[in-house]
C-alpha cells in the first residue's frame, strides 16, 4: 500500500501542498477520526479536516468511510477532544477520495470568494463555482457539465449560506448524516464543496482478497452478539486491535 499523503490547504491563500505526514503521529493515532484529531491537536482548532482510514477502499468489509472533523463556534475555543465534531461521509465518498491521491486533506483560513475546491492524481485545484448560487440539484449537473470530471462530492447546501442551524452537507448530490453543523462550518470557509477526481487506485497485496474473505466469514456470526466494535476488532485481531486495522 502506498505512502500516506495528506494536502494541507491554505484557503485564503489558494495555495496546497501535499506532504507526508510524521510516521510517529500516523502511528498513534490509527483511523480516519483518530489522524483528524491529532492534526486538529497540531494545527488548531480553526481548521477543517477531511481523512480516511488505512483501510478506506481496500477490501476490508464494509471499508467506506471518510470522516470530516472541525470544531466550531464557542467549541473552537478549546483544544479538548468533547470540543470536535466527527461526521461520517459514507457511499463512495471515502474511496475515491483516497483514489484522488491523498489520504488527509487539512483546510485553513477561509476563501474570499466562494469556492470549490477538486482534488484528483493528488493535485488540487481550486475553481469558480456557478453563478449565481444554484440549488442542490442545479448545482451538481452544472458541475457535472463545467468542472473537471468528478466521481464523488461533498456539497455545502444553499440553506447553510442562509445560516439554517440544521443545514446538511450533501453527498454526490444525496443526504448524509451531517448532524453536527459541517455544512455550515464549510460555509464560514466559503467552501462550496469539495469534488474527487476519483481516477487513480490503491495498492492491493496479492493475498488481500483472501483475507477480506476470511474476514467477513468472522464477522458475521457477531452480527446479533452484544460488544459492538470491540468485538470485531477482537474476533479479527485475536485481541491484538492495532494490529487488526493496519493489516501489520
Amino acid at each position: 500500500m502506498r505512502e500516506l499523503r495528506m494536502a494541507v490547504v491554505h484557503l485564503d491563500r489558494r495555495t496546497a501542498e501535499v506532504i507526508t505526514p510524521e510516521q510517529d503521529l500516523v502511528r498513534e493515532s490509527v483511523g480516519g477520526a483518530a489522524l483528524n484529531r491529532a492534526l486538529i491537536g497540531r494545527y488548531g482548532t480553526s481548521i477543517m479536516v477531511f481523512g480516511a482510514g488505512p483501510l478506506t477502499g481496500t477490501f476490508a468489509p464494509a471499508s467506506a468511510l471518510l470522516v470530516a472533523s472541525f470544531a466550531s463556534g464557542e467549541a473552537a475555543e478549546s483544544a479538548s477532544a468533547a470540543a470536535i465534531r466527527h461526521v461520517p461521509l459514507l457511499l463512495t465518498a471515502g474511496p475515491d477520495f483516497r483514489c484522488s491521491g491523498i489520504d488527509h486533506l487539512v483546510l485553513l483560513g477561509a476563501a474570499e470568494e466562494p469556492t470549490l475546491i477538486h482534488i484528483d492524481g493528488g493535485l488540487i485545484r481550486f475553481l469558480e463555482p456557478p453563478k449565481p448560487a444554484a440549488d442542490l440539484p442545479t448545482l451538481g449537473r452544472t458541475l457535472r457539465r463545467a468542472s473537471p470530471p468528478f466521481r464523488s462530492a461533498v456539497l455545502t447546501s444553499p440553506a447553510a449560506y442562509a445560516g439554517i442551524p440544521f443545514a446538511s452537507v450533501s453527498i454526490g448530490l444525496k443526504g448524509s448524516l451531517d448532524k453536527a453543523g459541517l455544512a455550515g462550518a464549510m460555509a464560514t470557509k466559503n467552501l462550496k464543496g469539495i469534488l474527487f477526481g476519483g481516477s487513480g487506485g490503491i495498492g492491493f497485496a496479492n493475498q488481500d482478497l483472501s483475507r477480506s474473505l476470511e474476514i467477513a466469514g468472522k464477522i458475521r456470526p457477531l452480527r446479533k452478539r452484544a460488544g459492538g466494535f470491540d468485538a470485531v476488532l477482537k474476533a479479527i485481531g485475536g485481541g491484538n486491535e492495532r494490529k487488526a486495522l493496519s493489516g501489520a
